[in-house]
């Protein structure tokens, strides 16, 4: 379906830089700052900090989440609050360090029960045929901002 592969696609763009951090001029000894530094970034996420809240918000896929009248700040808040973030590693190779974060969705079922459900329920409304393009985009904006609350 192309709406679930918009949000998808959103939802990654906003969290890649979260999957893999690369650091260059880094030794060894370096492991525990870079632990840290990453770990401080994670907390921020958590805590849905404000500054990182507007960074997120006018990143990438912002565009297409206007053509679906969802706010970029309200999602990217119900998207990040919906994960558990931890530092699985790091790793350091020469002037190179990579910190490997793991990513887990707290409801993940839920959020895509809720989501096949509004979908469905969207494809069986009589109404619809009546809609125009912008209101089906926007009821589709909207069902994606409900089951965004699954999370």
């Amino acid at each position: 379906m192309k709406t679930r592969n918009v949000f998808v696609a959103c939802a990654a763009a906003m969290l890649m830089a979260f999957g893999a951090v690369a650091l260059t001029g880094c030794g060894p000894s370096d492991e525990e700052i870079i632990r840290e530094g990453v770990t401080e970034q994670l907390e921020a996420i958590k805590t849905l900090d404000p500054a990182l809240l507007d960074e997120l918000a006018t990143g990438a896929g912002t565009a297409e989440m206007a053509a679906y009248g969802i706010d970029p700040k309200e999602f990217v808040t119900s998207y990040l609050a919906g994960f558990d973030y931890r530092v699985d590693g790091i790793t350091v190779d020469g002037d190179k360090a990579q910190a490997s974060v793991v990513l887990t969705c707290k409801n993940l079922k839920e959020f895509e029960k809720g989501f096949a459900e509004a979908t469905q329920a969207l494809a069986s409304d009589e109404t619809v045929a009546n809609m125009t393009e912008a209101e089906i985009t926007s009821k589709i904006g909207q069902i994606i901002m409900d089951t965004l609350g699954a999370l």
